[in-house]
Formats: structure tokens, sequence, C-alpha cells
């Protein structure tokens, strides 16, 4: 984790590839019927506002870590 929080460059990879997987996911699993694809479907949010907000707010998203 030091090597992390010391290159700003790669909290924002880590933004671009979290952003890139929710919205992939969302791409392809957005239903709200049946077990799995709510799951999908959340995950797949949760990937999306990781990633914007990592490349948003890149400070307080390596606070959180």
């Amino acid at each position: 984790m030091d090597g992390f929080e010391k290159n700003m460059a790669l909290v924002w990879v880590d933004g671009l590839v979290a952003l890139l997987i929710g919205a992939v996911t969302l791409g392809l699993y957005h239903y709200w019927n049946g077990g799995t694809y709510v799951l999908i479907t959340l995950i797949g949010w949760v990937a999306l506002l990781k990633g914007i907000s990592s490349l948003l707010f890149p400070k307080i998203s390596l606070a959180l870590y």
C-alpha cells in the first residue's frame, strides 16, 4: 500500500479500471429481476461509483483504503 499512496497515477488507473468494469457490467446486466442479476447489477453500480469517486476525489479515495 505504501507505493500505491505515493503514486497518484495508480489511483487514476484504479479509478479508470473500476469505471470501465462498472460500465461494462451495467451495460450487460441491467436487469432487476432474479437474485443473481440483482447482485451483479449492484456490484456494477458499486464499481462504477468507486471509479467515479477515485477519479474526482483521489485523496479521499486513498483515505478509504
